[in-house]
């Protein structure tokens, strides 16, 4: 008899190759490989799966890491029970704050975790050109980098060309970064919102293979007829798959260029509703084939990877498996399947939905803990907007970002607006606050002293201000809120905690979640973090927010490369250019 290292015995493989669903069988591993299926074994570990289901592990194709607000270890340890065996992770937000650096420190964490994360090297930091002047970050990744960093093996690819213009414009070092990409061999990811017809063409023409900022069918379908593989996002901030995968169980098409991700997703949501494994539940209650939900979840990303003998469970495939249980241990309920065991490279990880691996702890340095540095201490007066005494007796026609409930994108709205000796005030009637983005950085690339402002709608709050460090892409501070009193304590905090969310309420911090690490995530649990962030929103819900992740929206205004208007520590930019707050005057 065959000795093996595990045996797992009883399972029904879902088999996402051949389409089929098999009977209770034997899966064989030995030195983190699948070596047998049906035979008779030996094993050093037994695990009697009692006819529940067998999957192959599931992967994430398109995360940032730093948007779970957990530190690398703990966004692992929070996976994992969810099955997620494998992420595509960009590290371009502490890239942002503070270079290669920044890279370095996430992939010397992850690198030792059970978790295969495959790195790609951001490609836009900052998001847009610095030539352009839009918005300012913490570091630059230019050609010599990204050619430096291409042929290391613990890098797959070019992380997500959000330089669109460039692309469509065959701007010299966006398309080196590219050719250098192509030219090892590896993956080239997209960022193309809303982008259609010949402009479509042209970027992917350029070699670029995906995207994730699809959302609707239809955009889907254009985008695999043109070759790419389309990263069915499903978020915090974004949630694309419902028009998507609908629109393939009614329309049709063939899935095969479909991968699943979640982009940007916090401990709340990691939590309260899963990762990947979401994913494929809600696809499954769509109507999609479940084994075909599983096949995106899990095969079809390495494809995209171009990996062989991953993502199925076939001999000589890596034992990545998920065991999971449905509530009468039918294919019928499958939609309500939890994740039940999870076994990586031919270990057992999670057991019975708890974590049964150590996971080693990491200390960091003065550099990753203290990256907010401001130029001052803010006073109420720093945050007053005043457009001039020559509008001191005159309605001003103002530039409004619009923020909107499910979805990144914003609208550029024109509100008339009174003016109080030239000053603008928040309109709390219409839904209209006062926003700044304050430059925190002073490394390679200064932004300390930087200050733009706006107005943004439709935030919600009733009273107080809330701040953060994360502004994606630069991650300068950003705040909004009713008065300047309260702007000017929640923007002082972040110095003084090194970074994190804070609500403030009559001068008061009445909430906060500290973010170290880069002023990007914790350093704390996952259960403690997603307490401070349920407190937090509760309490921006009392304040009259009806977001969805309000701070992760708030924390999006800044980011140029999505339409429309956005606010950088630069001022207002709209169609990658900086525009003026009025309009007109009257």
């Amino acid at each position: 008899m065959k000795q093996v290292d595990l045996l797992l015995r009883d399972g029904r493989i879902i088999d996402v190759l051949y389409g089929e669903i098999s009977q209770p069988t034997n899966v064989a591993i030995k030195d983190c490989r699948i070596v047998g299926i049906g035979d008779s074994y030996e094993a050093k570990n037994k695990i009697d799966v009692q006819g529940k289901f067998l999957v192959p592990g599931f992967g994430d194709l398109h995360v940032h890491i730093e948007s779970t607000m957990l530190r690398p270890t703990y966004a692992i340890k929070t996976f994992l029970p969810h099955g997620t065996t494998y992420i595509v992770h960009d590290p371009h937000e502490v890239a942002n704050v503070d270079g290669l650096n920044g890279i370095i420190s996430m992939i010397s964490e992850t690198e030792h975790l059970p978790c295969h994360t495959y790195t790609t090297i951001p490609s836009c930091v900052p998001a847009t050109p610095p030539e352009m002047g839009l918005e300012t970050s913490g570091s630059y990744i230019g050609v010599n980098e990204v050619r430096s960093l291409m042929g290391c093996k613990m890098f797959v690819g070019l992380g997500e060309v959000m330089d669109v213009p460039g692309v469509l414009n065959k701007e010299e070092k966006i398309m080196k970064k590219i050719e250098i990409a192509r030219k090892h061999q590896k993956i080239v990811e997209g960022h193309a919102p809303g982008l259609t017809g010949d402009d479509l063409k042209r970027y992917v023409e350029a070699g670029i293979e995906s995207d994730h900022e699809v959302t609707s069918f239809d955009e889907a379908m254009e985008r695999i007829k043109l070759g790419m593989y389309v990263e069915v996002r499903e978020g915090s901030a974004s949630h694309d798959l419902e028009p998507i995968i609908s629109g393939f169980v009614k329309r049709g098409g063939n899935t095969d260029k479909l991968v699943f991700c979640s982009d940007d997703i916090n401990t709340h949501d990691l939590v309260s509703r899963g990762h990947i494994d979401h994913n494929i539940r809600k696809s499954i209650n769509l109507g999609m084939n479940p084994v075909e939900a599983f096949r995106i979840a899990s095969y079809n990303g390495y494809r995209r990877l171009k990996m062989e003998k991953r993502g199925a469970i076939e001999e000589d495939y890596v034992a990545d498996l998920v065991v999971i249980s449905t509530p009468d241990n039918t294919s019928k309920t499958l939609k309500r399947f939890k994740v039940d065991k999870t076994v990586y490279n031919g270990h057992l990880v999670v057991n019975n939905g708890e974590l049964v691996t150590d996971l080693p702890e990491k200390k960091y340095g003065s550099d990753i803990l203290n990256s907010v540095n401001l130029a001052k201490k803010y006073e109420p007066k720093d945050f007053t907007i005043n457009i001039g005494l020559e509008y001191a007796k005159k309605k001003a026609q103002v530039r409004i970002i619009g923020l909107q409930n499910d979805k990144l994108e914003t609208k550029e709205l024109i509100e008339e607006m009174y003016t109080e000796n030239g000053i603008l005030h928040p309109n709390l009637e219409k839904n209209i606050l006062k926003a700044f983005v304050i430059g925190r950085h002073d490394g390679l690339v200064t932004s300390k002293g930087n200050v733009g402002y706006g107005f943004i709608k439709n935030m919600g709050l009733s009273e107080g201000a809330i701040s953060s460090s994360i502004g994606h892409d630069c991650h300068n501070i950003i705040v909004t809120g009713t008065n300047s009193w309260d702007m000017s304590v929640a923007v002082n905090r972040q110095q003084q905690i090194g970074g994190g969310i804070v609500l403030v309420e009559n001068s008061k911090v009445t909430r906060e979640i500290p973010l170290k690490y880069y002023g990007l995530m914790s350093t704390k649990r996952a259960e403690e973090v997603c307490d401070e962030q349920k407190k937090l929103n509760e309490r921006l819900y009392e304040l009259g927010s009806r977001m969805e992740n309000p701070a992760m929206k708030l924390a999006f205004v800044p980011l140029t490369v999505i339409p429309e208007l956005r606010l950088t520590d630069k001022g207002l930019v709209k169609n990658y250019q900086i525009v003026p707050l009025i309009v007109e005057a009257k």
